[in-house]
């Protein structure tokens, strides 16, 4: 409708939106969709969750009884001001139609517009802020036990040093909560867990070993991944 503000009631809400975006905290997004999905909307339903494994089955369900269902993630946090150059995830859950049409709400902006299957969104999800979130939070536990306060190291810091804390010290400042959901309601957490003890090991015997050439082969790789273009 062409009325502004906020609607106390659902039901009114959901049958005049064209377009229903569903931004509430992961633990009770699924109860929320299932109840707009209820209502059988005829707009677009659209969730931004940045997991897709607490909603899947219900994304899919809402699809299956013909109603106009998709998924944009967005990259980034409530305090980014402009769009240029993030990206806004379009997670295909069967209905062509309602990507579409995200895509057009969006293609004004100066956001980018990857796609990918939703079924993908949460293996990627787990190196794109699972292992990003997890590795600054070592970091800053790290810098947090060593005894000497925060003050004193970055007027020592190198240059690496300075845009690692800055990193880490962004992340420790963001919603708990949510960061946690992050890491615990992915179904792929064990596999990118087991990854961090691996790398970790990894390097713990090359130095420990005394085996250089096993550390400068781990940096190799490592300099390879980045360097290789898909």
């Amino acid at each position: 409708g062409a009325s502004t503000g906020y609607a106390l009631d659902l039901t009114r809400a959901v049958a005049d939106a064209a377009l229903i975006m569903v931004s509430v905290p992961l633990r009770e997004a699924d109860r929320v969709l299932r109840e707009i999905l209820f209502l059988k909307p005829s707009g677009v339903v659209a969730d931004i969750c940045s997991l897709k494994s607490p909603v899947l089955e219900t994304l899919q369900a809402g699809v299956a009884q013909g109603l106009r269902v998709t998924s944009c993630p967005p990259m980034f946090g409530p305090g980014v001001d402009f769009l240029a150059g993030r990206n806004i995830l379009l997670c295909e859950c069967g209905c062509p139609e309602a990507t579409g049409r995200l895509r057009e709400v969006f293609r004004e902006t100066s956001a980018l517009l990857p796609e990918l299957p939703v079924e993908r969104h949460d293996e990627l999800v787990s190196y794109l802020l699972g292992a990003s979130h997890l590795l600054n939070l070592l970091f800053a536990g790290v810098l947090a036990g060593s005894g000497f306060p925060f003050s004193r190291l970055e007027q020592l810091g190198s240059t690496t040093f300075h845009h690692q804390a800055a990193v880490s010290r962004d992340v420790s400042r963001e919603n708990p909560e949510l960061y946690y959901d992050i890491q615990a309601l992915n179904h792929h957490r064990d596999q990118l867990l087991e990854r961090f003890r691996t790398a970790l090991h990894e390097l713990e015997q090359a130095i420990v070993e005394a085996r250089p050439e096993r550390f400068r082969e781990l940096m190799r790789v490592g300099n390879d991944y980045f360097q290789k273009q898909a």
